[in-house]
């Protein structure tokens, strides 16, 4: 090949790549163009600010990012909002939850009650109207599942997880969504500790107590109980019901009646009352002494069995009546049998362990 051939080539190839390079650098400018124009040039006002805030509850900051980085387009900043939110709800999931409410509610018949536990971070938060007004659905919602059926019933773990799955809230979002989108709204971790129901059959009444209540049905804790009848409930039963759903709150008996201790326990019991006893039992009969450790466990049976408590609030004074006693009697009335056959208390737990939840069952039957 010739030198001037060598030279025409040469300055081909170079106009070639000029041309693309010249190409390369316009399809750039239209890029730096279109996102400078969508990604810094847009200046969202105070309006599209509290509008935004006002669909997503997110930050400020949060919504003029979303803006502006999504070039005004409100659709496109909601759906960033909430990929956000998500993603940060997933991060709370592992905060510890101190705060909360427990939500029970009596079913108009009387034979069954539907309760919630929800918990927060803080007492503010479990305070707010979209926290209580989940709680509320979420209520409403486990009521309507688990009406039909007919044994008392409690869902933990990954079968709540299942039940939040399954069952929508206004329609179009599930319970689990809705709690992941109030954390990231609340900017705390939302656990859904528990939901269940308790039942007793046609004749039987259960009876429901809220422990103040931050709105109806909704408080800081609650009891419930359910007494079985082999004949028609009365408004005395009803009302005998509500009294022990407030003494099952209040005192929290692990057992309904004495069979219903397990055999370890009460000696373990009883061991402790010789061993605080001491010296005073020496040299008594063994007769003597079984007969002064049963005075002794008196006391016990007050604390931990429901049918051997005095109810609160008892107005005769004079006459103390224990609830055992208290139950034959209404038996007389009612003209039937009647049995306590559950008993639920759930409460935010003792005071010397802060921020943690207790929950006792005393779910034995005879």
């Amino acid at each position: 090949m010739c030198i001037r051939d060598r030279n025409k080539s040469f300055k081909g190839k170079r106009i070639a790549n000029f041309q693309m390079f010249v190409r390369s650098l316009s399809y750039l400018l239209k890029q730096r163009h279109h996102i400078s124009k969508s990604h810094f040039s847009f200046k969202a006002s105070t309006e599209d600010l509290k509008k935004l805030r006002g669909l997503t509850s997110a930050p400020i900051g949060d919504c003029k990012k979303a803006l502006e980085e999504n070039g005004g387009d409100f659709d496109k900043a909601v759906q960033y909002l909430k990929q956000k939110g998500l993603a940060q709800a997933q991060k709370r999931e592992t905060r510890k939850v101190q705060e909360g409410v427990i939500a029970a509610v009596l079913h108009s018949d009387k034979t069954r009650a539907a309760y919630v536990q929800v918990l927060s971070e803080t007492d503010f938060v479990a305070k707010t109207d979209m926290f209580l007004d989940y709680t509320q659905k979420l209520l409403e919602k486990t009521l309507m599942e688990l009406l039909m059926l007919k044994d008392p019933k409690v869902l933990v773990g990954d079968e709540l997880n299942t039940f939040l799955q399954n069952n929508l809230i206004y329609g179009k979002t599930s319970f689990f969504e809705a709690r992941q989108e109030l954390t990231a709204k609340l900017q705390e971790n939302i656990e859904v500790r528990r939901a269940g129901i308790l039942t007793v059959q046609d004749n039987g009444v259960v009876g429901c107590y809220v422990h103040r209540q931050y709105r109806d049905n909704i408080g800081l804790g609650c009891g419930l109980v359910s007494i079985e009848s082999d004949k028609k409930a009365t408004e005395d039963l009803a009302h005998f019901s509500e009294n022990l759903a407030i003494q099952v709150f209040a005192q929290k008996p692990n057992y309904i009646r004495k069979e219903d201790i397990p055999a370890d326990r009460l000696a373990s019991e009883k061991e402790r009352i010789r061993n605080e006893l001491g010296g005073s039992l020496e040299g008594k009969p063994e007769d003597i002494i079984n007969r002064i450790v049963e005075g002794k466990l008196k006391r016990f049976y007050e604390e931990e069995v429901l049918l051997e408590q005095g109810l609160l609030g008892e107005e005769d004074e004079s006459q103390p009546r224990s609830i055992g006693q208290m139950l034959e009697e209404l038996k007389g009335k009612v003209g039937g049998n009647l049995k306590i056959a559950h008993t639920l208390a759930l409460d935010r737990g003792d005071p010397e362990i802060p921020h943690e939840f207790m929950d006792r069952y005393s779910m034995k039957r005879t």
